[in-house]
């Protein structure tokens, strides 16, 4: 029964995003058109609303493996759109008024939100008072110590017939 049903979804079951059965789809041939069908597809069904500067956006947290599913995927904090500059292949990149994220951004990494409420920037702000906004305050990084050369091993000379270390 499961192999009539493998058989049928394989061979003749045409997929509507590549337009190619999955044996089809896996040719040497048909490899560009089905790439070609897949980023089409994927291009049309993305849409963002436009950034200005000024707006507030959350940032997209890539999670690690060890991450629970229940947290978000996006940081919690409101982030300011400070500059927008726009690249040779006309690629937007933004950037945030934040000093833990000096890094460059593009749309698709950016959620944009509503303002922050007055009780989270209240809380924003006790935090940035709390960590110097990011930044390190009055301590400077210790020197490191020169480290020591390992001992050379004797050499091993023999004695008699024997080996002395």
């Amino acid at each position: 029964m499961i192999q009539e049903v493998l058989q049928t979804y394989n061979h003749k079951m045409v997929h509507t995003v590549t337009k190619f059965t999955p044996v089809d789809a896996m040719k040497p041939g048909n490899l560009a058109q089905v790439k070609f069908n897949l980023e089409v597809r994927a291009k049309k069904q993305r849409t963002y609303p436009d950034l200005e500067v000024g707006d507030y956006v959350r940032v997209f947290y890539q999670k690690d493996k060890l991450d629970k599913e229940r947290h978000s995927n996006w940081m919690p904090n409101k982030e300011r759109v400070k500059e927008i500059k726009e690249t040779m292949d006309q690629q937007k990149l933004y950037l945030l008024d934040n000093v833990r994220l000096p890094n460059a951004f593009i749309r698709r990494d950016l959620l944009k939100v509503n303002p922050p409420t007055a009780a989270e920037a209240l809380a924003r702000a006790e935090e940035d008072d709390r960590t110097h906004g990011g930044r390190p305050f009055g301590t400077t990084r210790p020197k490191a110590k020169p480290k020591a050369k390992p001992k050379a091993k004797p050499k091993a000379r023999p004695i008699g017939r024997r080996l002395v270390v």
